[in-house]
């Protein structure tokens, strides 16, 4: 969904984008290490954006070592690539590195305690790039929006379930600050514009709210019945992996580096609608 949205951005401000997906003829499956060499050589690129990952976190936690090549030595593997032929690096990880277990929002140099080994490996693989490439630019992310062709996400599960009338539960214990998948990418843009210096960044909403809040705002902004999203805790789900209860980001970090400010969910939100 990122990806998509990142081509489409870039591609519209004249950048020329070298996609590699997941098969062939395209691409490649990152696990195949020593494909990713060849393919680096090959485009030589200015900027290269890793945004793979298994975001499935019960299938991270019960095959740790997959979710530890993908997350770990891919994008170890990118990063030496990258420092080769003088690249600079957009890693994409994650706002769940975040423990979740304080209030109010995490700036960038919060102590991280991952609860999951999606959030352990993606932490790592952070680290793992900027050991190789310290330019590497780290970008803490959450997003939303709505896959033309995919049914998945947080987003197409609301908009699927309230339009066939079926109830939700949303977390009134889980916060966090999502931006639109398209205000992300013009945000990833602008980054690569202003040439931002290697380090971690949050990339997030300018305000923050729970997903029970998120899902009742999201029924009403597309005129479907909000009643049918249902408050639940995080403990009433017993879900079988772990899940950070907040994840909130501070953006004044990035914020500052890039000279404006942060969009609202609402905004995000509006502008999925009229997309």
């Amino acid at each position: 969904m990122l990806g998509m949205a990142l081509c489409a951005h870039l591609e519209s401000e004249g950048y020329r984008v070298v996609r590699h997906q997941r098969t062939p003829p395209q691409g490649f499956s990152l696990d195949e290490l020593d494909r990713i060499e060849l393919a680096v050589r090959e485009a030589r690129p200015d900027w290269i954006i890793h945004a793979a990952g298994n975001t499935n976190l019960d299938s991270c936690e019960t095959d740790p070592a997959a979710a530890a090549r993908l997350h770990i030595d891919a994008s170890r593997e990118l990063a030496r690539s990258a420092s080769r032929h003088g690249c600079r690096l957009i890693y994409i990880s994650t706002d769940s590195v975040y423990d979740g277990e304080r209030s109010g929002p995490h700036e960038e140099t919060a102590e991280i305690k991952p609860v999951n080994e999606y959030a352990r490996t993606k932490y790592e693989g952070e680290q793992a790039c900027l050991s190789e490439l310290e330019t590497t630019l780290v970008a803490r992310v959450n997003f939303f929006g709505l896959h033309p062709t995919r049914r998945h996400g947080l987003a197409a599960w609301l908009l699927d379930s309230l339009r066939a009338g079926r109830s939700v539960g949303g977390f009134t214990d889980v916060w966090f600050n999502p931006l639109w998948n398209l205000q992300l990418a013009g945000l990833l843009a602008a980054a690569i514009k202003h040439d931002l210096p290697g380090g971690v960044y949050n990339f997030g909403s300018g305000d923050a709210l729970s997903k029970f809040d998120f899902a009742r705002r999201f029924a009403i902004r597309l005129g479907l019945d909000p009643a049918l999203v249902r408050p639940v805790t995080l403990a009433d789900a017993a879900l079988p992996t772990p899940r950070p209860r907040n994840t909130v980001m501070s953006t004044t970090k990035l914020s500052a580096a890039l000279g404006l400010s942060l969009p609202s969910v609402d905004d995000g939100l509006l502008r999925l609608l009229a997309a």
